[in-house]
């Protein structure tokens, strides 16, 4: 019951998905941060639906540009855009030199230049990548991985120290590294399941470059991390995953 019951606290938190009301009681504890084992059946469940929308839109004869750009809208709009806004907001935070500054404004729900660009970099970043992939196969293969693996990723940043004592990242709690070790295992099931290893192994190393990366930017700079620093982690893990499947399955197809 209570893993029923962390799955549909994931997709209340991860998604805008009607799912069933489920408010924890007050002698119940059931921070995000342990249910970090979901985060990637979260994921494949995004991805799957994405995969399903592109076979119906090549059913209407949508052309295949198109196709790749309207998933991506509709990721954006599953997830109510909560993974951009923390992409958005952790380059907003990179713009000011003051540590204490910054924190307020990655806290500010005001978009600015540097979380702009950013979100415009992603947004085309992920859409060429669709685009060279080249086939509505390769293209729902790779949203539904992409999806998967960067949400494993993100579950692991649970792990580090908080930068602030107060927040969505102290609220969601410390992860477990069993829960953890799970969504990464989960993760490497299913991407060495439908991908050569070698694949598999540059996907991985590419995107947990990135996400380390981020992670250590925010611990020299802010001591620890903030829920949009979750976020940014897991944007620049779906958008290195997709750089890196976009660049080798047509080779292989």
């Amino acid at each position: 019951m209570l893993f029923l019951k962390q799955i549909i606290l994931c997709f209340q938190f991860l998604t805008r998905l009607p799912v069933p009301s489920f408010v924890p009681s007050s002698s119940e504890k059931l921070p995000l941060a342990a249910a970090a084992w979901c985060f990637p059946l979260v994921g494949a469940f995004i991805g799957g639906l994405l995969w399903g929308a592109l076979l119906l839109l090549e059913r209407l004869g949508v052309p295949f540009h198109l196709q790749c750009l309207s998933v991506l809208v509709l990721g954006i709009f599953l997830t109510g855009a909560l993974h951009e806004d923390g992409f958005a907001d952790f380059f907003d935070g990179l713009g000011v030199y003051d540590r204490a500054r910054a924190l307020e404004v990655m806290r500010d729900s005001q978009v600015g230049s540097f979380g702009a660009l950013a979100l415009l970099v992603s947004f085309a970043w992920r859409g060429v990548a669709l685009f060279e992939l080249g086939s509505v196969h390769l293209v729902g293969l790779s949203l539904l991985l992409a999806h998967i693996g960067s949400r494993g990723f993100m579950g692991a940043l649970l792990l580090l120290p908080r930068a602030r004592s107060d927040g969505l990242a102290v609220s969601s709690g410390a992860a477990s590294w069993i829960s953890v070790l799970f969504a990464l295992a989960f993760c490497a099931i299913v991407f060495f399941a439908l991908l050569p290893w070698y694949v598999v192994f540059l996907v991985f190393l590419i995107s947990g470059a990135g996400v380390l990366i981020v992670s250590l930017i925010a611990l020299r700079r802010y001591g620890g991390l903030t829920g949009d620093i979750y976020g940014a982690g897991q944007q620049v893990s779906e958008m290195l995953m997709l750089f890196v499947l976009a660049s080798v399955l047509p080779e292989l197809i």
